[in-house]
């Protein structure tokens, strides 16, 4: 499974419990290491204008929104409709299509490491009836479940883990026992 196909089985399954149309991921400048990592969108793309790109939770492909000044800055990602605009005014009319819409987008007030759509894209969206809830749980979809590799690794990192602390609780109580000096350092 690649990972759009990923983003956007997470993005289905989140649907089903909250009832997001999809995942809203922008960008521009670079400022968005997730949605850069998510999206792997390549290090030498370096956008100057905005652009959108839309994962809906039914099984319709992404939808692409870019400047025509940069047409083919999402070039590596699939879609089923793209949208080129010019003006901040052709930007307007095209997410107007998605007015009365709900998605997730990385923002969160609990969560300001994963805020990075900035505040006058949300108002726009906001007034253009476009309601956002936070992605936290559609990251944690996508980045914070174990495989079962990951699964095995930590239980091993675990288990060390506690022969490490007992280890190191038994050095400590003998040199109690013993009266001996003992430093932070002596134990690490």
């Amino acid at each position: 499974m690649n990972y759009i196909e990923k983003i956007h089985k997470s993005t289905q399954k989140e649907s089903a419990v909250s009832n997001i149309d999809g995942w809203l991921f922008t960008d521009f400048t670079n400022k968005d290491s997730i949605t850069k990592e998510l999206l792997s969108i390549p290090e030498n793309i370096f956008p100057t204008r905005r652009w959108i790109y839309i994962i809906l939770a039914n099984n319709e492909k992404p939808i692409k929104i870019t400047h025509s000044i940069e047409p083919n800055v999402l070039c590596h990602l699939p879609s089923s409709q793209e949208y080129t605009y010019s003006s901040y005014e052709e930007l307007i009319e095209i997410l107007k299509k998605f007015s009365h819409k709900t998605f997730a987008i990385l923002c969160d007030s609990n969560l300001p490491i994963i805020s990075t759509v900035d505040g006058g894209f949300i108002d726009l969206l906001h007034s253009l009836q476009i309601n956002t809830v936070s992605a936290a749980s559609l990251i944690q979809r996508c980045k914070g479940l174990l495989s079962p590799a990951g699964i095995n690794s930590h239980e091993r990192a675990s288990v060390m883990l506690y022969k490490i602390a007992e280890s190191a609780w038994n050095f400590i109580v003998k040199h109690y026992e013993e009266k001996k000096d003992l430093t932070e350092a002596d134990v690490s």
